[in-house]
C-alpha cells in the first residue's frame, strides 16, 4: 500500500492549544458517505469515509490513540487490513474538498473546490488517488478517552477514461439558468408531452 503520512501539531487560535494534524498521501478511501446518508453506524446528515491502513500504519496510529478498526477479511488467507474512520463536518469551519482532474503530463492538473452542497459527488467518482489532511480531536465519552479524525482538506484525483482524457482540453459550456433550460430539463425528466 502506498500510504504515506506526516504528523504535525497545528496551532488552533480559537482554543489556544496546539492541534495535531495528520497528512495522508496516496491514501485509499473506503466506506464513502460524503452525502450523509443514514446507515447502521450513522444518523442522516453525518458525512464520513474511512482510510484503508495496513497493519504497520494501523498499529502506529493506534499507539497514538486514534480509533482504528479491523476490516473484515473477504478470504481467510487475506492479510488483515484496518481502517481509520474520518468525519466530514461543516458544523464549525468546514473542510476544503477539491476535485482534481488532469494527469500533469498530457493534461494540466486542475482543481475545483467543491461547495458543501456538491461534496456528495465524491461518493460516486472513481479516484486514482487521494491526498488529505486530518485534524485530530481529543474526546472523552463516559470515561473513555480517545482521538477522533476530522477532515481538514482533501484532494481527490479523478480517474479519467479514454474519452475524458481526449476531450479534457475542450472548454466546457457555461450553464445559465433560464426558462429555456427549464423546458429542456423537463424533456429530459420525461415531463414534457408533445401535442
Amino acid at each position: 500500500m502506498a500510504n504515506e503520512i506526516a504528523l504535525r501539531p497545528r496551532y488552533s487560535p480559537e482554543r489556544q492549544v496546539r492541534r495535531e494534524t495528520i497528512t495522508f498521501r496516496s491514501a485509499q478511501i473506503i466506506f464513502r458517505n460524503f452525502t450523509g446518508k443514514p446507515g447502521p453506524y450513522n444518523e442522516e446528515g453525518e458525512r464520513s469515509f474511512a482510510i484503508l491502513l495496513d497493519e504497520e500504519l494501523a498499529q502506529d496510529l493506534a499507539n497514538r490513540g486514534m480509533n482504528i478498526k479491523p476490516l473484515k477479511r473477504r478470504e481467510e488467507d487475506d492479510d488483515q487490513m484496518y481502517y481509520l474512520p474520518v468525519t466530514v463536518s461543516y458544523r464549525r469551519r468546514g473542510p476544503r474538498i477539491y476535485m482534481v482532474t488532469g494527469d500533469g503530463d498530457t493534461m494540466p492538473l486542475r482543481k475545483t473546490l467543491l461547495p458543501e452542497d456538491m461534496v456528495e459527488m465524491m461518493d460516486n467518482l472513481e479516484l486514482s488517488e487521494a491526498h488529505m489532511v486530518i485534524a485530530v480531536s481529543n474526546y472523552e465519552v463516559r470515561g473513555t478517552k480517545g482521538k477522533k479524525a476530522y477532515l481538514q482538506s482533501f484532494f481527490g484525483h479523478v480517474l479519467m477514461d479514454e474519452l475524458e482524457q481526449e476531450y479534457a482540453t475542450v472548454e466546457d459550456m457555461i450553464h445559465v439558468d433560464t426558462k429555456e433550460h427549464e423546458v429542456i430539463d423537463n424533456i429530459i425528466d420525461g415531463e414534457y408531452t408533445l401535442h
